[in-house]
């Protein structure tokens, strides 16, 4: 085997880690993030901080970028049924599941287009993304808006 594909297989097996790291940190950040609302309000701010952070660390560790984009949607993915699955136990006490499939069909799309919109902004110059959250902010709150009225 040639020096080149034993450095491109160490390469892929980090690659490998750092997508599992991220899917483990989209599953547990839940957890953390809801206790810090409670206290601070304003999800929206909290969660687009946290995407902001994730597209940091994804700008930072993956190359080219198909990767970036496919890690940055496994953290969502991951983060959006985390926390799906955690309004479950507050859709069965209300006697309505419909939240949960609410959260599953537009929560979590929703996440992974201000998520992308983030690194897309990002990408160009990192200081770019801090439009990009403003917009994420927006659409996040124009969303929460409009399902709370449905």
């Amino acid at each position: 085997m040639k020096t080149w594909e034993i450095i491109n297989q160490q390469f892929r097996k980090s690659d490998l880690l750092k997508s599992a790291i991220l899917m483990l940190a989209g599953i547990i950040a839940p957890f953390f993030i809801i206790p810090i609302v409670k206290i601070v309000g304003y999800s929206e701010v909290i969660e687009e901080i946290l995407k902001a952070l994730v597209v940091v660390f994804v700008l930072n560790n993956f190359k080219p970028l198909p990767k970036r984009i496919k890690n940055v949607t496994l953290f969502i993915l991951s983060f959006g049924l985390s926390e799906s699955l955690l309004y479950l136990n507050y859709a069965c006490q209300l006697g309505n599941i419909d939240i949960f499939w609410q959260r599953i069909v537009l929560t979590i799309p929703m996440h992974i287009v201000t998520a992308l919109i983030i690194l897309f902004s990002a990408l160009k110059n990192k200081k770019t993304i801090i439009l990009g959250i403003i917009v994420s902010l927006v659409i996040h709150l124009s969303f929460n808006f409009l399902v709370s009225s449905i």
